[in-house]
């Protein structure tokens, strides 16, 4: 169901970020000189966060031309000197504007910890990625899961959701949305197919993606985080819309002097879609899904901000699944209801030096499902309470301390079996960031949880960077992490059991200057106990599996003028002794090596931007013991894919508007991409993409109130 659940809201919301209304053109005028007032010629001149701008003359004077209105921030950048900004409100006079670019090594900006993590927000520490490059990277408009697997690092599993991150299975991974563990973020698992995140990018100023060796203040995770920080305050009122081959939207942003209240509406019926375009999967129920959102915020003054989300969904489909060599075909139907409440609330003290943020959330998740013509029924619901204090007493030295409870209420029941667990955790937490001198940074914590199901756990963590010169620094990372088994095999095993563990190790050298990015890690992690996947289920320890590997990443958008690009690339070895008792083996979901290559091209002229994305992973291998206890293998072969994607920002009766184009697969890939076991034969199913190829083509227009 890719590009279906979210796409729309994605680009509606793009248009309300990133397409001004139509108004009258305005000129800004200005002159651009170095410390000695020398000119700087053809310095870039550009509207941060659009893709308007211009270039200085020879004489460093420029004029870009705008039809923006409101207040704008204008960024200039020349290669060898620093970045320049001035904010100016298009509804007065605009002024001369001058700017005095510095040399770029005339000041080193602090150490920052890099190991395990590339950031994207609006003012990151470690940014690699804005906002908006999540949602405009070829084959994944409106999927973060997507992006993020064009990373190193992660691997492409292209029949189940999840991020896959240096050998842990997509449960090992969570998302964090605004310091709370957001617990569903996929629609609800459906065999064979991979389901769409719940989440849209534009909802987030900065996105931070960690692989290993994360903050303290993280807990409840064996592989990885997916940090996400929501937006402040809308800044204006403004009403969207559309409607598609999928279905609709249509979403109102009200915006008051201290608040703002986003309300989105849609609805996805993928049943004409499908009766149209060459699907192989048999439907006998299109994905149906409903979806309601309600986004407030809250300022009272310049020091403090309350957020508050709301969302519910519900949403049905079935299908066959059968084998070619079986006669009895399996139906899987699913109705799945899930709503989620999220709060929290920060407030500056001291001057900004400290700060204090209380958060909570509930949230439930409830399938109806009937599977060989079994009923089942899944619900778990979740509450978590978190409160920290963060206390900067220089601007070298921090401290964050928080306390955390998390409430997980699970119930299973499948045709006259059933159970119920209820589980409370708590956890408490401290660290501290030091940096010596800019070029060290220290950050050392601990974590401490006590639950009620799985028992008591310690976890140190440590980080250390050093920066050689303006762009280059290395870090190191460690760390013990914890978590609860997955919430089916807490079901089947509701008498307890301890949690799983994982160490981390790695070793990070990052090079950024000028627009241009290299990175390449080292990593060790190993398991210290799992829960096996065998039956009668028993946590394996103290050596239940381990992740090496290397990744490489590098990007470059200032070497071909409006180009952006970046390639990655990883090595993983991974084995755990959950699959197969008595067996060290990889898993079906690990390729050895993993590439992917993706650019953007911004033609100024037609003003169009064109993305794309190729990627390729090795050959990997299925594993299982039949009925009998036959260790059976098979392959599955090397994965290759390109997408593509076009979109031109335009006007239609005189309102912002986008059309877009979209084509997964372009080659028509069409090879085999893994297998699952059904509960009626020994022989797993084969899963191939449910299209060769997807292509989606859509107008978009937005409607402006102010």
């Amino acid at each position: 169901m890719k590009h279906i659940q979210h796409f729309l809201t994605f680009v509606l919301t793009f248009l309300s970020v990133y397409m001004p209304p139509v108004s009258a053109q305005s000129d800004i005028r200005g002159r651009i000189t170095d410390h000695k007032e020398n000119p700087v010629p053809y310095a870039n001149v550009a509207v941060s966060g659009t893709y308007e701008g211009t270039v200085a003359d020879d004489s460093g004077c420029f004029v870009l031309k705008t039809n923006l209105t409101g207040t704008i921030r204008i960024m200039v950048t020349s290669v060898g000197l620093e970045t320049a900004y001035a904010d100016i409100d298009l509804a007065k006079t605009v002024p001369f504007l001058t700017f005095e670019l510095k040399d770029e090594y005339a000041s080193l900006s602090p150490a920052v910890i890099t190991a395990g993590t590339f950031a994207a927000g609006d003012q990151g520490k470690a940014e690699l990625f804005k906002p908006r490059d999540i949602g405009t990277t070829a084959g994944a408009p409106g999927d973060i899961q997507a992006t993020i697997e064009s990373l190193p690092g992660t691997q492409r599993v292209g029949y189940t959701e999840g991020l896959f991150v240096r050998g842990g299975s997509g449960r090992e991974s969570k998302y964090i949305m605004d310091g709370l563990i957001f617990p569903d973020p996929y629609y609800s698992n459906v065999p064979s197919l991979k389901q769409h995140g719940r989440l849209d990018p534009f909802l987030f100023s900065g996105t931070t993606f960690s692989a290993g060796g994360y903050s303290a203040q993280y807990g409840q995770a064996l592989s990885s985080v997916l940090i996400l920080n929501s937006r402040g305050i809308a800044d204006s009122t403004k009403t969207g819309g559309g409607i598609h081959s999928f279905g609709g939207n249509i979403f109102h942003t009200q915006r008051w002097n201290k608040a703002s209240l986003n309300t989105n509406v849609s609805y996805n019926d993928l049943s004409v879609y499908h009766s149209i375009s060459n699907t192989r999967t048999h439907w006998l129920k299109s994905p149906l899904i409903r979806e309601l959102r309600l986004v407030f915020r809250y300022k009272p003054d310049n020091n403090s901000l309350l957020k508050m989300f709301a969302d519910i969904s519900d949403s049905k489909t079935s299908i066959r699944l059968n084998n070619a060599e079986s006669t009895h075909p399996v139906d899987f139907n699913i109705n799945n209801t899930n709503f989620l409440l999220n709060g929290n609330y920060t407030r500056f003290l001291k001057g900004d030096r400290s700060s204090v943020y209380a958060g909570a959330s509930f949230s439930g998740n409830f399938d109806h499902i009937r599977y060989a013509r079994i009923p089942m029924v899944q619900s778990g619901k979740m509450a978590q309470i978190k409160i920290t204090f963060k206390n900067s007493f220089t601007n070298d030295l921090r401290l964050l301390t928080g306390v955390e409870y998390l409430g997980t209420f699970l119930y299973g029941r499948s045709d006259t079996l059933h159970s119920t667990v209820n589980d409370h955790l708590l956890a408490a937490f401290t660290e501290a960031e030091a940096t010596i001198k800019s070029k060290l940074a220290l950050r050392a914590g601990i974590r401490s949880e006590i639950s009620q199901y799985a028992g008591n756990n310690l976890a140190p963590r440590i980080s250390i960077a050093y920066k050689f010169s303006k762009g280059s620094q290395i870090s190191l990372s460690y760390g013990i992490f914890h978590q609860l088994p997955d919430k089916t095999d807490i079901l089947f095993n509701p008498q307890g059991t301890s949690h799983e563990k994982a160490s981390h190790y790695l070793l990070n050298y990052q090079f950024q200057l000028n627009d241009r990015t290299l990175r390449a890690e080292l990593y060790l992690k190993k398991y210290g106990s799992l829960l096996t996947d065998y039956y009668p289920q028993v946590i394996i320890r103290p050596d239940a599996g381990y992740a090496k590997g290397f990744e490489i990443f590098y990007r470059d958008k200032i070497s071909v003028d409006n180009l952006d690009w970046w390639i990655s690339y990883s090595y993983c070895d991974s084995r755990r002794r959950t699959i197969i008792e008595g067996e060290l083996i990889t898993p079906d979901y690990i390729s050895t090596h993993s590439i992917t290559v993706v650019g953007k091209y911004w033609f100024a002229r037609p003003g169009i931007l064109a993305s794309t994305s190729c990627s390729y992973s090795s050959p990997r291998k299925y594993q299982f013991e039949d009925r009998n206890a036959i260790r059976k293998t098979m392959a599955i072969p090397a994965h290759y894919g390109i997408d593509i994607s076009l979109s031109k920002p335009c006007a239609i009766l005189h309102r912002p508007a986008m059309i877009f184009l979209s084509w997964q697969n372009l080659t028509g890939f069409d090879k085999l991409l893994g297998y699952i076991r059904l509960p009626t034969t020994d022989d797993p199913l084969s899963i191939f993409r449910t299209e060769k190829r997807t292509l989606f083509i859509g107008i978009f227009i937005s409607m402006y109130n102010d």
